[in-house]
Formats: C-alpha cells, sequence, structure tokens
C-alpha cells in the first residue's frame, strides 16, 4: 500500500502508521511505504521515516545507490528523461558521444545503445528492488527483460552510470545556461 503524493504534514497521525503496521503483521498488505516525485522524498524521509520501509519515485541516476539503504525502492520513468536528455546532449556535442561511447566500450550513438544501458544502469543503481515500466507490447517488455538478463551491459552500464554522476550535474547547469 503507497501512500501517494503524501506530505510530511500529511502523516502526522501516529493511528494511521499503527494502522498500516498492523495490517502489515496481520498479512492484509504486503507492505506499505510512500510514492511522490523524487524531489519530495528527501524530506518526507527525513521527517517521516517510518512511513517510508518502501519508497516510489521516478529514477534519479544522480542519486547515491545508498540514499535509502534499508528500504525498498521501487523506481520508474527510467525512460521519460534521461534518454532524450543525454541524446540530445550527444547530438549538440559529438565529441562528448565518441568520449562517453569510448569509456563504456559501446555505440551510445546507435539505435537503442543509450536506452539499453539506461535501464541496466537502473537495475544496478536498485539491486533487489523494482524498476517499473509501462508497455503493452510484447517486444519492449521481452527487449527489457532481455536487457535485464544480458550480463555483457552490466560494465558498460556501470560505466555510463559513473559518467553520468561524475558529469551529468555539471552538463545539466550548462544546459540551463
Amino acid at each position: 500500500m503507497l501512500l501517494h503524493e503524501a506530505a510530511a504534514e500529511d502523516l502526522r497521525d501516529e493511528s494511521l502508521l499503527r494502522f498500516l503496521e498492523d495490517a502489515t503483521r496481520a498479512g492484509k498488505i504486503g507492505a506499505f511505504g510512500v510514492g511522490s516525485a523524487a524531489g519530495k522524498i528527501p524530506a518526507l524521509y527525513a521527517e517521516r521515516s517510518a512511513y517510508c520501509p518502501v519508497i516510489q519515485c521516478e529514477w534519479d541516476p544522480l542519486w547515491s545507490a545508498d540514499r535509502y539503504a534499508g528500504h525498498f525502492t521501487v523506481f520508474h520513468n527510467v525512460f521519460k528523461n534521461w534518454p532524450a536528455r543525454l541524446a540530445e546532449q550527444f547530438r549538440r556535442d559529438e565529441a562528448l558521444c565518441r568520449r562517453w561511447s569510448q569509456e563504456t566500450g559501446a555505440d551510445l550513438a546507435a539505435p537503442g545503445m543509450l536506452f539499453s544501458l539506461l535501464m541496466k544502469a537502473a537495475l544496478l543503481h536498485n539491486p533487489g528492488g523494482i524498476i517499473l515500466f509501462f508497455s503493452k507490447k510484447k517486444r519492449n517488455i521481452a527487449g527489457n527483460a532481455r536487457i535485464a538478463c544480458d550480463a555483457a551491459l552490466e560494465t558498460p552500464a556501470r560505466t555510463l552510470l559513473g559518467l553520468i554522476q561524475s558529469e551529468g550535474t555539471a552538463m545539466a547547469e550548462a544546459n540551463r545556461q
């Protein structure tokens, strides 16, 4: 049971927390937590962490992997912002695309490669958690399953995640100016 878009002030009633804990112990629900925009989670977690055994938010590769250590994390929108953001950056800066391709050992300009590595990076960034994606197309579901199982993508995906984490903030700032 996820409390979507709850704010810290919504979670002051201790009887709600007791209800959720009791319902979990009784097997009425499997778990409980919060679902919100990634930017809202840090304050909610800081002020009401007891409500956060499960956290659902959009994936942000700039977060450290242990940001919410010990909490079950569900990421969504892996493909919403980062593939387009990076693809646009690579279109504007071909030297960056070549350098990152060389460092990852993967052609990041090749159709589908950036998407595949970001999917794998999200999976590696959230070990033991869940990555949600929506698709009605069997080929997309099968493709995502192949990516999840493809061990050859692990090293390039880890490298890409490291590049995003080390250079992504600077790139985002440069894009705003």
